[in-house]
């Protein structure tokens, strides 16, 4: 594989027969991911034409089996790889994948309306400090916190501010979609709490989020308005990108759509 990558701990992606991947996808050897209870085989995206001796920003990503590979998503793919080459954006981009029926529990930190068993912190803890280092250390990936970036949607795009706030050493820019904010009262106590950290952060909601479900769509567009009057206080100013989407839905398609828009505002120059 060349280039500054442990190949004892990543091995080429095994592609479907109808696999849709674009560039050098590579799987990690199995993390155990300390308190949760489960191993994790991390994805790896890394743009072509690397030059010998490059580092690049990375972006962390969760949901990671929806992100690369129409075939092996839930219900679409992100096309995170279509979408950064035809960029002309170099970025490593990690795919985490979920914990399944242990999501929910995953990617919230808090106790919320539909359980008090959670696990967001320990989540967060295990990508802060078993993935970041494990991927600085096996690819060629930039360590500073300018050029490390953490993104989700939904429960995904909750916790992934939650690990942008809570470990701002770590990271210096989020992406945050449809983020399920009305899924816990305690955000908004916890975002009274922190000292907001430097860094560019993006949002977004479609405003028919939950066709099936009128007052769920509405709880997912007054959440992202709070969450955008919040960052605007706290002072992001041009640090913040919050789009609205007439119309749209929450699933991958959407998210993919208004991919391209988030990661040129959120990706660092050059």
């Amino acid at each position: 594989m060349g280039l500054d990558i442990d190949t004892t701990s990543w091995r080429p992606y095994e592609h479907l027969s109808d696999s849709t991947v674009v560039g050098t996808l590579l799987v990690s050897r199995p993390l155990a991911a300390t308190g949760l209870g489960r191993s994790v085989e991390l994805l790896a995206w890394l743009p072509p034409g690397i030059e010998e001796g490059a580092s690049l920003p990375v972006l962390y990503m969760h949901d990671g089996d929806n992100l690369f590979d129409e075939p092996a998503s839930h219900t679409g793919e992100w096309s995170v790889d279509e979408t950064l080459v035809s960029m002309g954006r170099r970025a490593i981009v990690i795919g985490i994948p979920n914990a399944g029926d242990r999501r929910m529990h995953e990617y919230c930190p808090w106790p919320n309306h539909f359980t008090s068993d959670v696990a967001g912190d320990i989540y967060a803890r295990f990508v802060v400090e078993q993935v970041v280092p494990f991927v600085e250390g096996t690819l060629p990936a930039r360590a500073d916190r300018s050029h490390r970036g953490v993104m989700g949607s939904s429960l995904g795009g909750l916790i992934s501010l939650y690990c942008f706030f809570t470990h701002p050493q770590t990271f210096g820019f989020v992406g945050s979609m449809s983020t399920a904010a009305w899924w816990t009262p305690r955000l908004w106590s916890f975002l009274e709490e922190v000292d907001p950290p430097p860094g560019r952060i993006y949002l977004d909601v479609g405003t028919d989020e939950m066709p099936m479900d009128p007052v769920m769509s509405g709880a997912y567009v007054e959440a992202f308005h709070r969450l955008r009057a919040w960052c605007l206080d706290a002072g992001y100013g041009t640090d913040l990108f919050a789009r609205l989407e007439p119309g749209a839905t929450h699933i991958e398609v959407a998210w993919a759509r208004r991919l391209p828009e988030a990661l040129a505002f959120l990706l660092p120059a050059g």
